[in-house]
């Protein structure tokens, strides 16, 4: 062969050899493209922003079933909606049933699990389950949306399937007004309503608790979570803190017996150290407010007690705050 035809053999193979190499990465980016897109829809993420997902945007994102839909009757949204499924034989009578409310961040009420309720990070059924709510226990409730509950469980925002959930129906317990949690002498707590102390209470009087110690300020802890037995023990014991039980506030988790190395456990003389008049000015910095203060009484409906500090989140208190409103006047009850 002349070196013409040699050369042109060369020439031949390394051209093919540059289109094989050529398909191999488009094949190789066509599947990429194929896995990262399925990924995208079905990867099971953890982030509040899935939380607060809309039914426009969660359809928005399901082009990936759109030509499922094409092909039957069944639309995105019933694509998309919790099936009912599994929860056929639950007698949960008509007007306890939940209704689709739209997603809020606030808290709207408590329901209850008439059976036991996977939790999941997004409203999707086919994700990994994150936790499991046991049937009867009472969970805050934010709205729903296609049959999917956002709900608070153990400080973690999930979606719950609702057709596995009902409304609490005793309008004078578990209150609940703008977000708030309300318990007085008229509103009241189940009996068996008892949950840990709020992690989100907990960290914030954590660093509340921090910065004062940064000035030279201790604070300690006499009190926080007690369920309505114990509530009910210390009421007969004439404890000055004690409420009736099942109109405590501490068996929300969300409030704090507090006092001072200055000062002993529930006296008065904790008004007069400079522990409670730091907690006076700062307090609303991290979410919570004096709940029973002096000169309010006729307005809270109790007795005045500097120690007790109730966790409302930044917002609230820092409104309440700036305008020495009690929660009372803040909610618009007084």
């Amino acid at each position: 062969m002349s070196n013409h035809g040699i050369r042109e053999l060369k020439r031949k193979r390394e051209k093919k050899r540059k289109e094989k190499i050529k398909k191999r990465i488009l094949g190789s980016l066509a599947l990429v493209f194929v896995v990262g897109t399925y990924l995208y829809f079905n990867a099971d993420n953890d982030s509040d922003s899935l939380i607060d997902q809309t039914i426009d945007k969660r359809v928005a994102q399901a082009g990936i079933t759109e030509s499922i839909s094409q092909n039957s009757n069944v639309s995105i949204e019933e694509l998309n909606k919790a099936t009912s499924r599994g929860y056929e034989d639950l007698a949960i009578p008509d007007d306890l049933k939940l209704i689709d409310d739209s997603y809020s961040d606030n808290l709207k009420s408590y329901i209850i699990p008439v059976t036991d309720s996977n939790c999941y990070s997004k409203p999707d059924e086919n994700t990994a389950v994150k936790d499991t709510i046991p049937k009867g226990e009472y969970v805050e409730y934010y709205g729903s949306e296609n049959s999917y509950a956002k709900v608070k469980y153990d400080d973690t925002f999930y979606y719950v399937n609702s057709n596995g959930l009902e409304k609490y129906e005793d309008e004078n317990s578990l209150k609940v007004i703008n977000g708030i949690l309300y318990v007085n002498d008229k509103y009241s707590l189940p009996k068996n309503f008892s949950p840990s102390v709020s992690k989100t209470a907990q960290d914030a009087l954590t660093a509340m608790s921090e910065d004062m110690e940064r000035e030279d300020l201790h604070i300690k802890i006499e009190s926080d979570m007690r369920s309505y037995d114990l509530e009910g023990k210390l009421k007969d014991a004439n404890n000055p803190d004690a409420d009736d039980p099942g109109h405590s506030e501490h068996q929300t988790g969300l409030a704090f017996d507090l006092y001072s190395t200055s000062s002993n456990k529930y006296s008065e003389k904790f008004e007069d150290s400079p522990e409670y008049k730091w907690l006076k000015e700062n307090a609303s910095l991290y979410g919570f407010i004096e709940r029973y203060p002096k000169g309010k009484e006729e307005i809270t409906g109790h007795k005045a007690e500097p120690w007790h500090f109730r966790f409302v989140g930044v917002n609230n208190s820092k409104i309440m705050y700036e305008n020495n409103l009690t929660l009372e006047e803040y909610l618009k009850l007084k």
